[in-house]
């Protein structure tokens, strides 16, 4: 390879016989790799791990490409190819040919640039073992010179081994055909890569089982035949090229599997319990996902599990079932009453034993995720016994619900799992109760989307009137999740069904979990739109329900809606004072820097929320909320089905407690595209597909094919993060109100209970940079707890004043 100076990065345009081609083909071929000085001028950045070479493979004309390799590293490798030819101002596309010969995908970020390393820049993705002819079209910005193009540029991803081939480069004129892309010999070749990488899988995977010595005689047999039947596949003359790359990828999962039985042999030998049935019983808590196959579960193997919980929360863990020797048959776990200080009883009433049922995904939600399959989703309150199958894990998630005012202290209990060919096994459950309690609705203000007309009208509802008997039921389940039944996308029509329900209003605000609901939405405030909102706002007035009132628009709007916000915001805060109004549109000065001067609360993705410019606009009255989507994606938490459980935990505690915006909002929970509804469990039928292509987003809850709606992992550590942040509230509450006493009574209370609140900061550093050690959040939860009962203010409720929409009142 050249230096980094060549004639080529100069601008200097060599005339080179492959040039000739253009006349011949109508098209520009800018490399073939046939000769040498086409490879020459590539450049990396570390040679010692990176190169580009002349292959003799996966040639889509002559008879080399251009072979890439590079050691996987956590800075990704970068391929720089000064182009001979600059002058691309007569074209408007790229095309080129691309071959990966490894069993993982290959993603390459590519850009065409300019002298000054601006220009366009674009995904490529290439499939396992595959070929892909890419035909890109390039919009270069305006101010590159066509004329004067410096490179193209590869950065495939990080952390992997690279290794791919190119060929056939061509620039094509508007007019000209996409090149038929591949070639016959490519196509052979590929054929026998996959054919001979599932031989050098299937020999190193038998080898693997025995130097293993997992001394676990079902399960090593087991792993066997699959292997044997999966290489038994791959050498069929008929096979196709997807057939192919499913067994190389099945082949990957059984040594997943292997894995799993290497952990599971380590169970075996910690587990202290009969395994007369041949499986182990272990633990998990609420926030990792055990997945059912392939993948380790890194359970907890011990004598029983203990957790925490304030009166009227909610805390859970898991028990699962690993099989070592053979499917486990007819299991069924249950829990006894909690018995603790002087006789207090939590009933075995107020806890559940739920299946976890699994969604299959059949693609990842986005790069992060890296694993399509089986992932745990829906829990399904059933007593039904389960077979779990040997090299499965099946998990069954309890669920502890304190009793509002219940007695402080510790109760015991008994988790009793039974299966077929075993004696009972029980195990302990300790419980510790705090003396104070959680609010009945969210700890800060909402605004989310459950109700719509795609509710009523999926197949396991199917009408308005079975919707009218069953809407309390759904009412009360979004509300154990800290959620009111409501739409942020409703508009003031009574003949619509996600319009207001005074009913469902006034039976949240009975029951004390009513924080908001959306009037209508708005993109305007015409006389007519006055005219319709009007009555939902009298009717609001009369019931005494404004506090909890607004009226939501704009959605996602750019800065040429800006002047209409300010218009339509005026007109509705003139007509309707007590009325919150509120839009996500891209204001991100928050009025500051806009005509936006009469809206009540601006609402920026997580990704543009600024603390600093947020403190300065509340000192003008203003609130400033913040919400996600499906954006921004990790490395920020996000909420799809196959994201860790974690995320979800994090985003509405820590991540509230560290940036204290003044309400949450999340644009939908019930975008399903399954059409039947859940039936089948716990490898369910249910569709995790969601909004735009994501497993999960805008969709947090499944509904049964009976209509009920049913708990996912992912709300039940939505809920478990505000129960966090309750905690902080609460600690908060009771420093201000020690400050406002001016007292020294206990001044070591004052300085640690300042400290608790401020380690917010060593678990969240920033948006994108988080604890993921659920260890490390109930370590903090529980430093909250001892300190909030061991402090000299009795009050433990910030609420009891009442909380709406703007919050609650401060103290």
């Amino acid at each position: 390879m050249r230096s980094k100076f060549t004639l080529a990065s100069l601008g200097l345009t060599l005339l080179a016989p492959v040039a000739t081609l253009q006349a011949e083909i109508g098209q520009t071929l800018l490399y073939d790799f046939e000769t040498a000085w086409q490879i020459e001028d590539w450049e990396v950045q570390d040679a010692s791990v990176q190169s580009v070479y002349q292959a003799e493979r996966f040639a889509t004309s002559g008879q080399y490409s251009a072979g890439f390799r590079a050691a996987a590293s956590d800075r990704p490798p970068h391929f720089r190819l000064p182009v001979w030819d600059n002058h691309w101002a007569p074209y408007n596309r790229i095309a080129m040919e691309l071959t990966n010969p490894t069993d993982r995908e290959i993603r390459l970020e590519t850009s065409i640039v300019g002298e000054l390393q601006n220009g366009y820049h674009f995904m490529i993705k290439l499939p396992p073992m595959s070929h892909t002819t890419v035909v890109q079209e390039f919009k270069l910005p305006s101010f590159i010179r066509h004329d004067n193009i410096h490179a193209l540029i590869f950065r495939p991803q990080s952390n992997v081994d690279v290794n791919f081939y190119l060929d056939d480069v061509r620039l094509l004129t508007a007019s000209d055909d996409a090149p038929a892309g591949g070639a016959a010999t490519v196509a052979e070749e590929l054929r026998e890569a996959r054919r001979a990488l599932a031989r050098d899988k299937a020999a190193s995977l038998q080898e693997q089982i025995t130097v293993r010595e997992l001394d676990l005689p079902e399960a090593e047999q087991m792993m066997r035949d699959q292997v044997n039947a999966l290489l038994a596949e791959a050498e069929r003359d008929d096979i196709t090229v997807d057939e192919q790359v499913d067994v190389v990828e099945q082949l990957n999962r059984v040594g997943m599997t292997l894995d799993r039985f290497v952990e599971i042999r380590e169970y075996v030998d910690a587990y202290a319990k009969d395994t007369s049935a041949g499986f182990v019983v272990g633990f998990a808590d609420s926030m990792r996902k055990i997945m059912p196959k392939h993948h380790r579960s890194g359970l907890a193997i011990d004598e029983g599990v203990a957790v925490s919980l304030a009166g009227g929360e909610h805390e859970a863990f898991q028990v699962a079932v690993a099989p070592f020797r053979a499917d486990a048959k007819n299991v069924t776990v249950r829990v006894s009453d909690l018995t603790g200080p002087d006789g207090a009883v939590i009933s075995k009433d107020q806890i559940d034993t739920d299946i976890v049922a699994f969604a299959k995904t059949t693609f990842p939600t986005d790069d992060f995720v890296d694993y399509v399959g089986w992932w745990p989703e829906a829990l399904v309150a059933s007593d039904r016994p389960i077979d779990v199958a040997l090299g499965d894990v099946q998990t069954w998630w309890v669920r502890i619900r304190a009793p509002r005012d219940q007695s402080a202290g510790t109760y015991t209990g008994t988790i009793t799992l039974a299966a077929d060919g075993q004696e009972d096994l029980t195990f302990d459950l300790a419980t510790q109760v705090y003396g104070f309690n959680v609010p009945r609705h969210a700890p800060i203000p909402t605004a989310i989307t459950y109700i719509s007309r795609d509710v009523v009208n999926h197949a396991a509802i199917g009408s308005r009137e079975k919707w009218e008997e069953i809407k309390f039921e759904h009412t009360d389940v979004l509300n154990d999740y800290y959620i009111n039944m409501d739409s942020i996308y409703n508009w003031a029509n009574p003949d619509r069904v996600d319009a207001v329900d005074w009913d469902i209003i006034e039976y949240q605000r009975e029951k004390g979990t009513l924080v908001s609901f959306n009037i209508t939405h708005y993109h305007g405030a015409s006389d007519q739109d006055i005219e319709n909102i009007r009555p939902y706002y009298e009717e609001a007035k009369r019931r005494g329900l404004l506090e909890h009132a607004y009226i939501y628009g704009w959605d996602e709007t750019p800065p040429y809606s800006w002047q209409g916000i300010e218009d339509s915001s005026k007109r509705l805060s003139e007509a309707f004072p007590e009325v919150l109004t509120m839009v996500t549109s891209q204001d991100h000065s928050y009025g500051f820097n806009s005509p936006i001067k009469s809206l009540g609360a601006w609402c920026p993705i997580i990704s543009r929320y600024n603390p600093d410019l947020a403190d300065k606009a509340r000192e003008e009255g203003r609130q400033v909320w913040w919400y996600t989507c499906i954006w921004p994606p990790r490395p920020y938490p996000n909420i799809f089905v196959d994201y860790p459980a974690i995320d979800n935990r994090v985003m509405t505690g820590l991540m509230h407690m560290k940036y204290q915006p003044d309400g949450w909002l999340y644009y939908h929970t019930s975008i399903w595209h399954d059409e039947k509804g859940l039936h089948e469990y716990p490898y369910s039928n249910w569709n995790p597909e969601a909004h735009m292509n994501t497993n999960g987003d805008g969709a947090y809850f499944v509904l049964g094919a009976d209509g009920t709606l049913i708990p996912t992992i992912r709300i039940e550590n939505y809920r478990d993060g505000f129960e966090d942040l309750a905690y902080y509230m609460i600690l908060e509450h009771q420093v201000r109100q020690y400050d406002k006493q001016q007292s020294e009574v206990d001044s070591a209370w004052l300085s640690e209970a300042r400290s608790a609140l401020d380690e917010v900061n060593q678990h969240v550093r920033s948006r994108v940079d988080w604890t993921e050690d659920p260890q490390a959040v109930y370590a903090y939860r529980q430093r909250l707890a001892t300190l909030i009962e061991a402090s000299p203010i009795d009050d433990t409720d910030p609420w009891k004043d009442g909380m709406g929409v703007r919050g609650l009142l401060r103290d």
